[in-house]
């Protein structure tokens, strides 16, 4: 009867490595697939801000175009010179938003792994009170 008991808790064992093996693994790799998202958003958003940034200038261009053609009695270079300003602020705006969305980035993957090291480290401690 012995052992029968002993086989009993060997199974149990083994299926129990099996299943905290498919939870780390699984785990592992929610993480991972969190990661790529914020990455994937990070490209996209940096895409989007190239893309307003390249329409602002050929719009600023044309803009520029157009008032050249005007008499220059209107003064049309003092607004080139405000135009090459603000889209000079937008650079600037959009370099600020770049980085602190870098910066974000990688804290928050920084973070990912400190839990991920410490939930495995959470399950190991505990598949070790079963000397497993």
């Amino acid at each position: 009867m012995a052992v029968q008991k002993e086989t009993k808790v060997d199974e149990f064992t083994e299926a129990f490595k099996d299943f905290s093996g498919l939870v780390k693994d699984n785990y592992l790799l929610s993480l991972k697939t969190a990661v790529s998202l914020m990455e994937e958003n990070q490209k996209l958003l940096n895409t989007q801000f190239d893309y307003l940034l390249s329409i602002q200038k050929e719009g600023a261009g044309g803009l520029k175009v157009a008032y050249d053609k005007l008499p220059k009695e209107l003064n049309a270079e003092q607004f080139s010179a405000n135009l090459d300003n603000i889209l000079n602020a937008q650079n600037n705006f959009v370099g600020v938003l770049r980085r602190a969305s870098d910066v974000a980035t990688k804290n928050s993957l920084a973070i990912t792994q400190k839990t991920a090291e410490r939930a495995i480290g959470v399950l190991e401690g505990y598949l070790k009170l079963f000397n497993v």
